[in-house]
């Protein structure tokens, strides 16, 4: 395994962690004391590596406010928290199953970096993510990311900083474990109700490691850009 043990969360803005995501944190805790669990917040702003697209990010949505700008800000800087410090980068609204040290060994991980499935298509979405600090993976995206934000200006964030680059990225690459689907997204977000989200809806089995609750079909919203909420960091 990895020597590094940093699990790593996000959550921008002014509105508090709601206490479910930070009831999910603690269980990170209690199933992995030997790793650390690091809530990061707006001071990772001032840290970018891709400091040009926080920037435009933040301009771009300054009249606006909207949930958007949380979402593609926890895009950017979590590829750059994989990159920078290795370790793993969770969704806030990823409910942990089972200790990471059952990933990596069900998994085979060792040294290689990684990433969640999020369907039978393959396309990768970075929900989760990780391996250790400098994976060439990860610099790979950190690098590809500003060349195809800026070349599409009004499309898609799950085109422009999400699952389509991170899975363009990892085309043809054999240093990247593909996690299945079962790991993270048993519950595909399209058969959640809205107002609802994946309790009650997924299974216990031995492939699951955590739940992803996709966070904004609770709060009623489709998932696309323009209705892409908070929760999803």
């Amino acid at each position: 395994m990895s020597s590094d043990k940093i699990l790593h969360r996000m959550w921008f803005g002014r509105h508090p962690i709601p206490e479910k995501y930070q009831q999910y944190g603690r269980r990170w805790h209690e199933l992995n004391p030997e790793w650390e669990v690091r809530q990061h917040g707006d001071e990772l702003l001032s840290e970018a590596i891709n400091s040009d697209v926080v920037e435009d990010l933040l301009a771009r949505d300054a009249q606006r406010g909207g949930v958007e700008l949380y979402v593609q800000l926890a895009d950017v800087l979590g590829y750059e928290l994989a990159l920078r410090f290795g370790g793993i980068v969770v969704n806030m609204d990823i409910e942990p199953v089972r200790p990471l040290s059952y990933m990596y060994d069900r998994y085979a991980i060792g040294d290689k970096a990684y990433a969640a499935t999020e369907d039978d298509s393959g396309v990768l979405v970075n929900a989760v993510l990780g391996g250790p600090a400098g994976h060439p993976m990860w610099r790979s995206v950190v690098e590809a990311l500003p060349s195809r934000y800026f070349s599409m200006p009004g499309e898609e964030m799950v085109i422009t900083t999400g699952p389509r680059l991170l899975t363009a990225c990892a085309e043809g690459r054999d240093d990247l474990v593909r996690l299945p689907v079962e790991a993270f997204n048993q519950v595909h977000w399209s058969t959640i109700p809205h107002g609802s989200d994946a309790g009650g809806l997924w299974q216990e089995t031995p492939q699951v490691i955590g739940v992803h609750h996709w966070g904004h079909r609770l709060e009623g919203r489709s998932n696309v850009v323009e209705t892409a909420t908070r929760g999803t960091q």
